[in-house]
Formats: structure tokens, C-alpha cells, sequence
């Protein structure tokens, strides 16, 4: 089982070329060790990955951390892919990506599909318990499910 992080940065370039990016990158791994079968994107990246992952063909499951939704490119691309497990995570009192945001992502997946709610998280997930509970524990555990552990 491999994990690889991708870091793109917002300010250089536009959400167009980061999805290329993020399938250049799956292309990448694909070639020299194994394609991704979960893509895990939090805000900007969260709305990346549910647009990327309709072109990673063993993309199995998609996980979105206060990801902002954007129906004229994402849900279009979202609603092409209907093989998908989504899981998304949202804190109600996030002040940079509203909750409103939450409901066309998780209305557009498809079944299975999860909606969890961080009661008093910061978008950023500042606080360690947070950002440990969403990552060590619920993708962890969530994404088992649908890819499997390692060998």
C-alpha cells in the first residue's frame, strides 16, 4: 500500500491546471508504482480531487475536507462519474468555505456515499485531535472499505 502527497499551489496557477496536475500525477504513479484508489482533498484540493477523479480510472473513493463547490465545473464532472464512493467532511462553523457548500457535493454523489460533520473544527483542522480523528480514524477507517488494506 503506497501513499503519495501532492501539494499544489493556488496562487501559481488555476483550478484547471491542478486537475491536470493531479492526474499527471496518477498517470506518474500508475507508470512507476501503482494508480491511486482513493484521492483525499481538503478545500481547494477537496474540489480538485472530486473533478480529477472521473479521469483516474482506479480512483474507487473520493474524500473532500471543506471543499467548495463550483456547479459549473465540478458538479458537471461529478455527475460523469457515477462509480464513486464520496465521503465528505464539513465543520458548520467553518468561516472560510461555508456548509452551504456541502449539500450540492454530497446531493450530486452517487450511493454509497457519507456526509460527516466536525462540530467545532476550524476549516484548517488546526486543532490535532481534529485533524487526527478526521485522518487516522474516519478516512482510515472509511476508505478500508472500498480499497482495501495492504497486502
Amino acid at each position: 500500500l503506497y501513499f503519495a502527497l501532492i501539494l499544489l499551489d493556488w496562487v501559481c496557477t488555476n483550478f484547471s491546471s491542478n486537475i491536470q496536475d493531479l492526474v499527471a500525477a496518477a498517470d506518474h504513479l500508475r507508470t512507476h508504482f501503482e494508480a491511486p484508489a482513493c484521492t483525499i482533498g481538503h478545500s481547494l484540493g477537496g474540489t480538485a480531487v472530486l473533478a480529477a477523479a472521473p479521469r483516474i480510472p482506479e480512483c474507487r473513493a473520493v474524500a473532500c475536507i471543506g471543499a467548495p463547490i463550483n456547479p459549473a465545473h465540478v458538479l458537471y464532472n461529478f455527475h460523469a462519474d457515477i462509480s464513486r464512493i464520496e465521503q465528505t467532511i464539513r465543520t458548520p462553523i467553518d468561516e472560510v468555505v461555508g456548509i452551504n457548500n456541502a449539500a450540492p457535493i454530497f446531493y450530486a454523489a452517487k450511493h454509497p456515499k457519507s456526509f460527516l460533520s466536525l462540530d467545532s473544527a476550524s476549516h484548517l483542522l488546526s486543532n490535532r485531535k481534529d485533524a487526527d480523528y478526521v485522518g487516522s480514524f474516519i478516512i482510515s477507517t472509511w476508505a478500508k472499505r472500498y480499497i482495501g488494506t495492504a497486502k
